[in-house]
Parts: structure tokens; C-alpha cells; sequence
């Protein structure tokens, strides 16, 4: 990315304020209905940890622009979290509308640069960000399905049994 559009991120999101992943929430629900019954099956408890990890999310990467290592990692791990959302209707089209809200607030978010030129800036930033939250989304699903694999279940089932073995043998 960039220097100059590094700089435009940097600028437009000095200000921001744990807020804004609420903002980013809301903004997703009115983009997608989907997005919104989503956010309905989560309890208020998930729903304001889902916003701070976005506001986490966002000042990570600003924080680490300079670091693209860093912010993949980031992306990742946030993207992990999603793989536990299943079960309450996430789906992982969903990243886009996400992303589109995410790009939007941080915009409207300020700074001096024309708009334009802001727009890109945090677009390039989300495309990257978000290539990576992917990433560790479908990583975390193919863990989970690798260790409900019968073949997974047989050998943690042996792996006792052979605990328990040694350990009557050992008393």
C-alpha cells in the first residue's frame, strides 16, 4: 500500500472511539437482512464483544499499517472467531457486508484528504484485511471438521483407553 494512503488511514482514524463497532453492527444490519437476524440470535454479551473486536480489529491494523506480517495475523485470528458464530446464523458472505460497513464508518470516521481519495485508501486496507479474515475463518472450519472425523474420535478414544491402561498400571 501506498505511503500516502497509509497516511490517509492513519489521519481518518486518529479520532475514532470504541464506538465505532457498534456503528460498523447497525450500519451491516441495514445494508443485509441476513446480517440482522444474524445479529438478533446473538445476546447482547456477544454482540458488544463482536463490536469491540472490531474496534480491536480496525486499531490493530492502523496501529501495524507499516506491517502487512502483523496485520494478516490480526485479520486471521479475527476471522477464527467467526467459525464459533456459526451456530447462530453467521454465514461467511457475511465478511462483505462487514467490510462494506467497516469501509464506510471509517470514512465517514473524517480527516483532511479528500473523500475519494479516502474511499480507496481504507478499500485497498479492507481488501487486504479481509483476504486474511477468510483466511482464518476456513482455517478454524477445516479444524473443527478434522477433529470430529471419526477417524479423529477413534484415536482420542484409544489415546484414553491407553491413558487409563498405563495409569492402572502404574498404581
Amino acid at each position: 500500500m501506498p505511503t500516502l494512503n497509509r497516511l490517509r488511514i492513519q489521519q481518518s482514524f486518529r479520532d475514532a472511539k470504541p464506538l465505532i463497532g457498534q456503528k460498523i453492527l447497525r450500519r451491516a444490519c441495514t445494508l443485509r437482512n441476513e446480517f440482522k437476524i444474524f445479529l438478533n440470535n446473538l445476546n447482547n454479551e456477544l454482540m458488544d464483544q463482536l463490536a469491540m473486536n472490531i474496534f480491536r480489529l480496525l486499531t490493530d491494523c492502523v496501529v501495524n499499517i507499516d506491517f502487512p506480517f502483523k496485520i494478516a495475523s490480526t485479520s486471521s485470528a479475527f476471522g477464527k472467531i467467526f467459525a464459533q458464530l456459526c451456530i447462530f446464523g453467521f454465514r461467511p458472505d457475511l465478511f462483505s457486508v462487514i467490510a462494506d460497513s467497516m469501509v464506510t464508518e471509517c470514512v465517514r470516521n473524517g480527516g483532511a484528504h479528500k473523500r475519494c481519495e479516502t474511499l480507496i485508501a481504507w478499500s485497498q486496507l479492507m481488501q487486504f484485511i479481509f483476504s486474511n479474515v477468510r483466511d482464518g475463518y476456513y482455517s478454524e472450519i477445516r479444524q473443527q471438521r478434522r477433529s470430529s472425523l471419526p477417524q479423529q474420535q477413534l484415536f482420542l478414544k484409544q489415546k484414553h483407553n491407553l491413558n487409563t491402561i498405563t495409569t492402572r498400571g502404574s498404581l
